[in-house]
Parts: C-alpha cells; structure tokens; sequence
C-alpha cells in the first residue's frame, strides 16, 4: 500500500490563497446583495444560483399530444436560454463602462489632493471604491457556474415511444427551472452592480461639479504656490547645490582723479546758546 503524496508548499501556499480569494469574493458579493436590499443566503451566492424554484415532473400519463408538448418543453428552454443571454449582454455594457470610468477615477485619483475639503477627497476615494466593486460583481457574473443540461443516458434509450417522450418533457422543463433560478440570481447581480455604478457616477459628476463653480483658478494657482514654497525639496532642486567660494580676484587698477565739485549750499543758522558761567 503506498501513501498519498503529501502537496507541495507551493501547491499548499496556492490552495490558500485560492480559498482565501474566493472567501472575499463571496463576502463582497453577499455584502453588496445585501446593502442593496436583496434577501440572498450565503449559499446562494457561493453556488451563484437561487434555490427558489424547484422542478417537479410533471405527470403526463393522461397526456393527450405528447408530441405538441415536447414541441412546448423545447421552446420554454430555448426562451429561457435567450433571457440569459440578453442579461449577459447587459453585464458585458455594463462591465464595459465600468472598467472604462474605473481607469478614468485611477487616472484622477492623485488630483483628487486638489480638492478644497476633506470630505470631498473621502467622497471621490468612495466613488473609486464602488466603480471597483462594479467591476468585482460584474467579473465574478461572468464566471463559468453549474449548468444543467440534457443527456442521454442508456436507460433513456430502453424506454420506448410515449415513455421515452414524457421522459425528455420533464428533463426539458428541469433544465428551464435551473437556467431561470441562475439567470434570476444573474439579474440581481446586474441590478445591484447598475445602483452602485450610478451612484459612483453621480458622486463623481456632483464633486467635480461643486469643485468647478466653487473654486476658481486664481484660488487653486494661490493653493499649488502656496504648497510648493512649503516645500523644501522642490526649493532645493530649483535653487540648484551651493557652489564653492572662488579665490580672492587680484586688486583693481586705481582710478583716475574726479572732477571737484560744487560748493553746496549754505546751511540754516543755529540756535544761540546758553550763557555759559563767569
């Protein structure tokens, strides 16, 4: 009997952080659902599906058109799948523009320092924070989950005519019921992930727009002045290394003579004295 090999500290060190990045993942997810107001279990959001609605087989023994119902059971399906498919374009826009405004804060982020107010620079770091969370949401969407789908399998083969047709017309409808639970799990994600991404846009649009009509130029060129004669290390760069102090010159030739010049005025007479003693 041979022992198991133990996993490297490599393999350990990746198995760790895989579990630790999808622990916060998961909690960022549960958090976002949550603050905006959705009713979802931790469950739900590690299997990134609702449990909500369940199959049960249908009971088709008095059927009358097996055919027409089959016919039925595909197109519920294929309806279905184009739900989820118009939900995922929408997470892809979305995603989209969230990337793209999330670069655009990235680049403004060390201008946010220009603010006037403290609070503003909080806000616009906020701002920068939900757009990331927008991007989170949306990229974890876009993961590959746990699909139902129909197979046949050789106990489906030894069923026969109508058997074999009740047989599809339930697997149909149960792979309905799981793509409807994870595409409503999905249209959750895109409604928080759209509330967090409008509301970082507005704080953004707000704050640029308060810094616009409040501050003027003059104020932000006294500002930017006022920061660079405090600083010393921009001073210094500026002023450059303090040479060394140079021989002493050889003493000039002495000039020539001026011309003389006029007598000034007289000046105002001074007041007399005081008698001085005999």
């Amino acid at each position: 009997m041979t022992e198991e090999a133990k996993p490297s500290r490599l393999q350990r060190g990746l198995d760790a952080f895989y579990h630790a990045r999808k622990a916060i993942i998961t909690a960022i997810a549960y958090g976002s659902l949550r603050s905006y107001g959705l009713e979802v279990t931790m469950e739900d959001i590690r299997k990134e599906s609702y449990a909500g609605s369940k199959h049960v087989d249908r009971k088709l023994d008095n059927a009358q058109d097996l055919d027409m119902l089959l016919d039925e059971a595909k197109e519920v399906l294929k309806s279905a799948q184009a739900r989820r498919s118009l939900v995922m374009d929408k997470c892809k826009t979305l995603l989209t523009l969230g990337s793209l405004l999330l670069a655009v804060v990235g680049l403004l982020l060390p201008k946010s320092l220009a603010f006037g107010s403290a609070w503003m620079s909080i806000l616009f770091f906020l701002a920068a924070l939900a757009f990331l969370n927008v991007v989170i949401l949306l990229a974890v969407s876009m993961g590959v989950g746990t699909e139902t789908r129909i197979s046949i399998d050789q106990a489906d083969v030894d069923l026969m005519g109508d058997d074999r047709k009740r047989n599809f017309i339930n697997l149909y409808l149960q792979c309905e019921t799981a793509t409807e639970n994870r595409t409503d799990y999905l249209v959750d994600i895109y409604k928080a992930a759209r509330f967090y991404f409008l509301s970082a846009f507005t704080v953004v649009v707000l704050l640029f727009a308060v810094n616009f009509f409040l501050r003027s130029p003059e104020d932000e060129t006294k500002a930017v002045l006022q920061r660079l004669r405090g600083d010393q290390v921009f001073i210094e760069s500026i002023r450059g290394q303090r040479g060394y102090k140079g021989d002493r010159g050889d003493k000039g030739d002495k000039g020539e003579r001026g011309d003389k010049g006029e007598r000034g005025e007289k000046g105002d007479k001074g007041e007399r004295g005081e008698k001085g003693t005999p």
